[in-house]
């Protein structure tokens, strides 16, 4: 498969009482130097600010929606449905691209059906290497066909649930259909307190791996049953001078 020239990209931000961050994410989107993106930008009814800053950049932004959501994949899912692009990619709020060209040199790379880089995390050092096999990766760093969803369906919208975007590219990465390449490239800043950070999320990614058979599991039970104790020493390490 050889990429086409100069794909059409639509970069998406989903957001809700954001004020405190969405500017960040708005100057790191628009700053990119790539020629054919698109922006569209999904809020949830935000009622702190968000909205007005949002309207300060409206010039910019190719398509802007304001209204009450179910919550992240909900918006998300609105967003595919908006985009013409034949690549997405997801910059919610509090995240940044890691540079100006990062769209250019992924764009000029993307000759799979899923393309994808390395990460990083704010106020973290350190480089992340994104790992489809293991399945360490973030949304923020992944540049995707939007056709995939046409024949995969859309994110899964359930209450509580909030590795809905990994289970869909697992899922991708289970059926054997879908082309993949890792990029030499760190991608996105994350924000590390996002919704996908915590407990929740780390239990529902588990038992989708044991439900996709990626671990066995007894594996998976162990790691349920481990992680407290991981994560009171990684806090605690965190914690020394």
């Amino acid at each position: 498969m050889t990429p086409s020239t100069s794909p059409r990209i639509t970069v998406v931000t989903v957001c809700r009482n954001s004020a405190a961050s969405i500017e960040r994410t708005l100057q790191s989107v628009l700053a990119q130097d790539y020629a054919d993106f698109e922006y569209v930008v999904v809020d949830g009814a935000s009622a702190d600010g968000t909205l007005e800053i949002l309207h300060r950049h409206a010039g910019r932004i190719a398509t802007l929606v304001s209204e009450p959501d179910r919550g992240v994949y909900d918006a998300m899912n609105k967003a595919v449905r908006l985009a013409r692009g034949e690549y997405l990619l997801f910059m919610n709020a509090g995240d940044v691209f890691a540079a100006g060209d990062v769209l250019s040199a992924a764009a000029a790379q993307a000759d799979a059906d899923v393309v994808y880089g390395d990460f990083e995390y704010v106020g973290r050092p350190g480089r992340v290497g994104a790992d489809m096999d293991r399945g360490v990766f973030n949304h923020q760093c992944v540049l995707y066909r939007r056709s995939l969803h046409a024949i995969h369906g859309e994110y899964v919208d359930v209450g509580g649930l909030t590795a809905a975007d990994y289970l869909f590219f697992m899922r991708l990465r289970a059926s054997g259909r879908t082309s993949f390449r890792k990029l030499d490239l760190v991608i996105s800043r994350v924000d590390p307190n996002g919704i996908s950070a915590g407990l929740q999320t780390f239990l529902q990614v588990n038992l989708a791996d044991g439900l996709l058979q990626r671990r066995g599991r007894y594996e998976v039970a162990l790691r349920i049953v481990l992680h407290p104790v991981y994560d009171f020493l990684r806090r605690l390490a965190r914690r020394r001078p």
